[in-house]
């Protein structure tokens, strides 16, 4: 007997599809500006400890974007424990 699915499930269907799609256009778009302009992917703030980090304050000198390098930096090499 064949499921008949309610219109709530395309309508969650769709919605998901349209986040997923405005997430993938918005990491090309960076990906586009990254690779035009290289000095983007330029540390502009370096701190001791992430904890540091004040959204509010990045975002005061047009900070919109955070790219973390993990390994070595805020974990050990393959690894998924923060250093303290």
């Amino acid at each position: 007997m064949k499921e008949i699915l309610s219109e709530s499930h395309f309508s969650e269907k769709w919605k998901f599809y349209k986040i997923n799609k405005f997430i993938m256009l918005s990491y090309f778009n960076i990906l586009i500006k990254c690779l035009k302009s290289p000095k983007l992917l330029n540390p502009n703030v370096i701190v001791k400890d992430i904890t540091e980090l004040n959204p509010e304050n990045l975002k005061l000198i047009g900070i919109k974007y955070i790219v973390f390098d993990k390994d070595n930096t805020l974990t050990i090499t393959h690894g998924n424990k923060f250093y303290n």
